[in-house]
C-alpha cells in the first residue's frame, strides 16, 4: 500500500522536488519555454484525497504544483514537445530537506521515439536544494524524458522548463543522424593544426568534421586510449570571426566545455578535443598534438551542373558520379542529399542507347530505389526516355527519378 500523500504545501519537504530547466542556446540566443505548449505524461499518477499529482503539473508554470508517480519499478516522466527541437543543456534542481526521495541514478533522454531515445546524462548526485547542469550539445528530439531505474522508486517533478529552437529553423546544413559515410581515423602523430590538416587532406578527406552527437561518439571510439588531447577540424575564421570547419561544412554542432572558448592567451583559434570528457577547448594552432581525420566515401558538390558536366567534374576531381549498388550506399546518398540546395541530386545513372536503365526495376541482381513511374518498362518506352538521367530526391523517401540532362542540379561524387 502506498503511504499517504503529503499535502501540497508539504510537498517540498517530502518529495524529491525537482525543477528541470532545459536550456537551448544557439548563437547565444535563448528562446522561450516550449514546454508550456507540450503534452506531459508519466508512468503512473499518485492520487490522494486532496491533490492530483498529474504529469502536466510539471509544465504549468507553477513551481508549487508538482507531478508525482506512485512507487513502482522504473518510474518515468515525459513531455511531447509536438515538434522537433535541439537541446543544449539540462539543469536539474533538487529541493527538499531530510526525507526527500532521491533522484540519484535518474537518466535524462532526448529523441524522436517514445522509447529508447539517446541519453543526455545520468544524475550521479544532486545535493539537496542545489542545481546541477548537464550539457546535451544540441541533441535533437520531440520527446524529453526522465526516468529512474530500479524497484520501489517514485519520481516527483515540480516544474519542467524547456528552452529550445525548432530544428528546421536552425542555420547550418547539419544532419540530425549520423553520417554513415563518415569514417574517422585517429592519427597518433604530434603536429600543428595546419600540419594535421595537410596530412588529413593527403591521406584521407580532411580534419574531422562532427555533425552531431552520434558522430561525436563514433569519433571517440576510434581514439587511442592513451591520448589526452587531439585536434579536430574546427578553426576560427579571422576575417569573419566565426568558427569554421576545415572542409567548409557549415554545421552548427558544438561541444564546448564550460567557459569555452575563452581565447585565454588571445591566440587560440583552433580546437582540441579532450579524451576524458570529450569536451572541446580552443587552443593555439601552433601547439603540436595527435589529431582526428575523416574520410568520406561520398561527397556532395553544392554546384548546379547538367548530368554530363557533373560526371566530368567528378572524374576530374574525384572518382566518378556515385553508383548506388546497395542499401548501405543508398543510406550514404540520403545523408548527403539532405544537405543539397536543389530538390534533386544527380546520381551516376543514365538511360543507355540500348533502351534500358543500367539498373531496372524487377532485376533481382540489381539494387534500385525508383519512385513510382520511374525506372519501369513504361518509363523506358517513353519517347523522351533517351536523354534521361537518374537523380535522387533531396526530401521525402529519397527515391530515384529520371530527369532530362538539361536540368542543373547538385551532384554526389564517389571519392
Amino acid at each position: 500500500m502506498d503511504p499517504p500523500a503529503p499535502t501540497l504545501q508539504k510537498s517540498l519537504y517530502l518529495c524529491s522536488v525537482v525543477g528541470v530547466v532545459l536550456l537551448v542556446q544557439v548563437g547565444g540566443d535563448l528562446t522561450g519555454n516550449v514546454a508550456r505548449n507540450g503534452t506531459a505524461t508519466q508512468s503512473s499518477d499518485y492520487l490522494d484525497a486532496n491533490n492530483n499529482w498529474n504529469a502536466s503539473n510539471a509544465i504549468d508554470g507553477n513551481k508549487t504544483s508538482c507531478s508525482s508517480t506512485k512507487k513502482e519499478t522504473n518510474p518515468w516522466w515525459r513531455v511531447d514537445l509536438l515538434k522537433k527541437y535541439r537541446v543544449s543543456s539540462i539543469s536539474i534542481t533538487n529541493r527538499g530537506d531530510g526525507t526527500f526521495s532521491s533522484i540519484d541514478a535518474a537518466e535524462i533522454h532526448i529523441g524522436n521515439s517514445l522509447l529508447n531515445n539517446p541519453k543526455c546524462a545520468i544524475i550521479s548526485n544532486i545535493t539537496e536544494g542545489m542545481t546541477q547542469t548537464f550539457p546535451c550539445y544540441e541533441m535533437q528530439g520531440q520527446y524529453v524524458s526522465i526516468h529512474i531505474p530500479g524497484e520501489h522508486k517514485s519520481l516527483c517533478l515540480c516544474e519542467v522548463e524547456i528552452y529550445g529552437i525548432l530544428n528546421d529553423s536552425l542555420t547550418g546544413n547539419c544532419s540530425s543522424t549520423s553520417s554513415l559515410s563518415h569514417e574517422y581515423h585517429f592519427v597518433d602523430q604530434n603536429k600543428t593544426w595546419t600540419e594535421a590538416q595537410s596530412y588529413c587532406r593527403q591521406k584521407y578527406t580532411d580534419l574531422a568534421t562532427i555533425d552531431n552527437t552520434e558522430d561525436m561518439n563514433r569519433l571517440m571510439e576510434t581514439g587511442n586510449s592513451g591520448f589526452k588531447t587531439a585536434w579536430i577540424g574546427l578553426k576560427k575564421d579571422k576575417m569573419q570571426g566565426k568558427w569554421q570547419w576545415s572542409d567548409l561544412n557549415n554545421c552548427s554542432f558544438r561541444k564546448w566545455d564550460v567557459e569555452q572558448p575563452d581565447n585565454d592567451y588571445e591566440n587560440e583559434e583552433c580546437v582540441e578535443i579532450r579524451m576524458k570528457t570529450s569536451f572541446w577547448h580552443d587552443r593555439n594552432c601552433n601547439d603540436k598534438m595527435p589529431f582526428f581525420c575523416h574520410h568520406d566515401q561520398l561527397i556532395l558538390i553544392d554546384e548546379n551542373k547538367t548530368w554530363w558536366d557533373a560526371r566530368s567534374y567528378c572524374r576530374q576531381n574525384h572518382k566518378d558520379l556515385v553508383s548506388v549498388t546497395s542499401e548501405k550506399v543508398q543510406r550514404w546518398v540520403e545523408a548527403k542529399a539532405k544537405k543539397a540546395s536543389t530538390p534533386h541530386v544527380w546520381l551516376g545513372l543514365r538511360y543507355s542507347s540500348f533502351y534500358t536503365w543500367p539498373c531496372v526495376r524487377g532485376d533481382p541482381t540489381c539494387y534500385h530505389n525508383w519512385a513510382p513511374g520511374n525506372g519501369t518498362f513504361m518509363d523506358t518506352c517513353d519517347e523522351n526516355a533517351v536523354g534521361r538521367f537518374g537523380a535522387v530526391q533531396r526530401d521525402g523517401p529519397h527515391q530515384w527519378v529520371g530527369l532530362p540532362d538539361t536540368e542543373q542540379l547538385n551532384f554526389i561524387c564517389s571519392v
